[in-house]
């Protein structure tokens, strides 16, 4: 049984900054008042997809990050190194392995990650999938999530040049924000 303390979160604003590719030690902490990193991983080629297409994103994410949805969080609760939580859309994942290069990870179990197609993985895991990707085959995505509007430093200055403002001033910050994608012309319609 879980203490009453473990449930509660702390109720905050939060704004989500996101960059394409893995943000440095420096650009992270020249951002104000970071509370929570994620790194989502999307195998493929760095180009767009076509509309209708299905992606599946692994998504590094700390549980103790305070502007996870509680229901996220309770999810990924002894989220650790070698193991991952699929979504329930992806329930059929449960039993078997993320494989990379260096790194087995298995699915442990499904939950309401608050997106359907989302895996989530520990940070180790993560960092070892980028590290073992020596053809660039996976896109990589940094989100930063602010306990501060990106303002707080000038409202003319806008979020640091890279970064693009995901979620503004909200609640909660879901564990996956589905990015906009372009339409490819070259797409059959």
């Amino acid at each position: 049984m879980r203490c009453i303390q473990d449930t509660m979160r702390a109720a905050g604003v939060f704004t989500a900054l996101e960059r394409d590719g893995l943000a440095g030690d420096d650009e992270v902490a020249a951002l104000p008042g970071v509370v929570g990193l994620r790194l989502r991983i999307a195998a493929g080629e760095a180009g767009s997809r076509c509309c209708g297409s299905a992606s599946v994103a692994l998504v590094a994410a700390a549980p103790t990050d305070p502007s996870l949805p509680g229901a996220v969080v309770a999810a990924l609760d002894g989220l650790a190194a070698g193991s991952a939580v699929a979504a329930t859309a992806l329930d059929e994942l449960v039993g078997g392995w993320i494989a990379m290069p260096g790194r087995d990870v298995k699915v442990a179990a499904s939950a309401d990650l608050g997106h359907d197609a989302v895996v989530a993985v520990a940070f180790d895991d993560a960092a070892a999938f980028l590290m073992a990707d020596h053809d660039d085959r996976l896109v990589v995505h940094t989100t930063a999530v602010l306990a501060a509007s990106p303002d707080a430093a000038g409202e003319s200055a806008g979020p640091p040049a890279g970064w693009q403002v995901v979620a503004h001033q909200v609640p909660s910050v879901p564990l996956l924000i589905a990015a906009p994608h372009a339409h490819d012309g070259s797409c059959a319609a």
